[in-house]
């Protein structure tokens, strides 16, 4: 998932590109249906919820904590994480994150690097709350990467070893660094104003263009060239700003929120091909490099520094604008609820040619977007009954793969739209949710024609049953899981070819079960368990090549205790503990991606 797509704080377009670290995160808050009116919605099209990263401040109590890890093959890391509080009641607070990781990897030969600084400061008084985080993070891989293929003939090959390593010689470098600030006043009692604005600079160096393996035959061959991603970035601003409060009106109790919204995204990529050349999956050879492409000089060259670390040109601009107005009406103690919301929405998109700069498209879209849901619960708070509707005008789909003929190419605006009921009951020990959903909205399908490939919109539509459990049945035993039902299909295409196809990437039966268990013999000890199955799917829209379904087991296990009276947690993890190798799923339409191979994690943490 693309960084831009994940919310930082609540506010979009900060978050990091690439690998999102977890260690200057307080919490994952996953957003479902109307919640998306309420908070905001992604940039791309994530019509039926959002995602929000929560970073960590400092609690009240301070916070010392050091931990060491080791990831295989031969990959250690340290993270230390400092917290306190000042001030004659508590007032200011500042926490820092810090992680430094290098080594090996599962990947064969492959070297990575990795290191965070995060830095939150907040102050906060009875009716004033302000707060700033920033962060810097990079990542480095050196020879090769992770890869995904297409395929060619009457089948889908076998996949390969996960830990094989296609692309030795490849190396990349990712860095994030931003900064935002945030601010609430409360003005009433139940009347709080808040701001926010914020700026993001990413940039990747050498990256490999996903490494792909185009047209895999089922003996494993491929002939094709490399693909680079020389140098690329993207900047951002984020600004929001609103009221939210709460009045009653009679028998009535209103939640409303009033909030603005404004995100502008510059970004740049510049490709590099080397020759055609001949490889095997099974048995890979190690790729010619790809030449830099001549430095085009603009207004942010600078010839005293490397080449990647100039400025290429901009090759897409967007700005995307909205004011939202949502209201929680509750009655009979909270035992009917509506929710109900407009957002005027507007998205301009711009495209230029990367080795002139001049501007190719652009699209400037309006639209006012409705969303209402109910919530019922007939007997007490222990059942829920729900029904929504939601929808939303998005970002236009771009055209991703340097190869296409319509490359970087920018599509409309789109609309998409989700319904879903359900209900959740909710036991105490034991909670249970079922829902029932439609979503449509659109995506890019592959179009070959003398054999040259574009990529063309069409219409898709996803109709799922869903169930979901958490909680702790046995004292000590906690559970979290959920099956999925959900069938894709594409309704409309330009040509017809793919009308009425399963859409790719879409299993029809995806279960994630996730368990851990306080043995009773052993005080301290937890151990844990995963297990998750995705069936069979299609990874291209015209339904040729289908990967055979899977299923990956992940364990581990915990201890906690004191040494001299500092608390130590030491903890084990397996993923892919049978060291299964399997395609996972599909990345765009055509190619499949694979699995990681078996990752052995171990760590310990102490808490000063």
């Amino acid at each position: 998932m693309l960084g831009s797509e994940l919310a930082l704080n609540g506010m979009y377009g900060l978050a990091p590109d690439g690998h999102v670290p977890t260690e200057f995160l307080e919490r994952v808050e996953v957003l479902k249906g109307p919640g998306a009116l309420l908070n905001g919605m992604a940039p791309f099209g994530a019509v039926g919820g959002s995602i929000n990263l929560v970073t960590k401040h400092a609690s009240d109590a301070p916070i010392t904590s050091v931990s060491t890890d080791y990831t295989s093959s031969s990959q250690f890391g340290t993270h230390i994480d400092v917290g306190r509080r000042g001030g004659d009641h508590n007032q200011f607070g500042v926490r820092y994150n810090g992680v430094y990781r290098s080594g090996g990897t599962a990947l064969d030969e492959q070297w990575k690097v990795r290191g965070l600084n995060a830095l939150a400061l907040d102050f906060r008084e009875e009716r004033v709350r302000l707060s700033i985080d920033a962060y810097h993070s990079q990542e480095i891989f050196k020879n090769g990467s992770a890869f995904f293929a297409s395929f060619t003939g009457i089948g889908a090959a076998a996949a390969p070893s996960a830990s094989k390593n296609l692309f030795i010689g490849t190396n990349a470098r990712f860095e994030n660094a931003a900064v935002m600030a945030r601010g609430e006043l409360d003005i009433a009692e139940n009347v709080t104003v808040f701001a926010g604005i914020g700026f993001l600079d990413s940039r990747n160096f050498g990256f490999t263009n996903g490494t792909q393996a185009p047209s895999v035959n089922l003996l494993g061959n491929f002939t094709g060239p490399r693909i680079v991603n020389l140098r690329g970035y993207t900047n951002t601003l984020s600004t929001q700003g609103g009221i939210r409060g709460q009045l009653d009106t009679g028998p009535l109790r209103h939640q409303f929120v009033l909030s603005a919204s404004a995100l502008k995204l510059s970004q740049s990529s510049e490709f590099g091909f080397s020759g055609s050349y001949r490889s095997n999956i099974y048995l890979p050879v190690v790729p010619p490099q790809a030449p830099p492409p001549a430095v085009v000089p603009n207004t942010a060259f600078n010839p005293s520094r490397p080449y990647f670390e100039t400025d290429p040109r901009k090759t897409g601009e967007n700005y995307l604008a909205s004011l939202a107005f949502a209201d929680t009406i509750s009655a009979f103690d909270d035992r009917i609820q509506f929710i109900g919301g407009l957002r005027s929405q507007r998205v301009m998109t711009k495209t230029f040619q990367a080795n002139t700069g001049l501007e190719t498209n652009s699209y400037d879209s309006h639209r006012l977007s409705p969303a209402y849901a109910l919530i019922v619960k007939p007997f007490d708070n222990r059942l829920s009954l729900y029904a929504n509707y939601i929808e939303g005008l998005s970002q236009g789909l771009r055209v991703t793969n340097p190869l296409a003929t319509n490359f970087n190419e920018s599509f409309p605006p789109f609309v998409s739209k989700q319904i879903e009921t359900g209900a959740k009951l909710d036991l105490g020990i034991l909670a249970n949710t079922l829902s029932f959903y439609e979503i449509t909205q659109p995506t890019l399908s592959t179009v070959t024609s003398g054999g040259l490939i574009s990529y063309k919109p069409v219409r898709q539509r996803n109709q799922g049953i869903e169930w979901n459990v958490f909680g702790e049945p046995i004292p000590g035993v906690r559970v979290l899981g959920g099956v999925t039902y959900m069938v894709g299909v594409i309704t409309h295409s330009a040509d017809g070819k793919t009308t009425g196809k399963n859409a790719f990437g879409i299993p029809r039966w995806q279960a994630n079960f996730y368990g851990e268990w306080d043995l009773p013999y052993l005080v301290g000890v937890t151990v844990e368990g995963r297990v998750i199955y995705t069936s069979a799917l299609y990874v291209d829209s015209l339904n040729y090549y289908r990967i055979p379904e899977w299923a990956r087991f992940d364990a581990g296990a915990r201890y906690t205790t004191k040494i001299y009276g500092t608390d130590m947690t030491l903890r084990a993890n397996v993923n892919n503990l049978f060291n299964h190798s399997y395609w996972s799923g599909a990345f765009n339409d055509g190619f499949a991606t694979l699995d990681a191979p078996r990752t052995v994690l171990l760590s310990a943490t102490f808490n000063f």
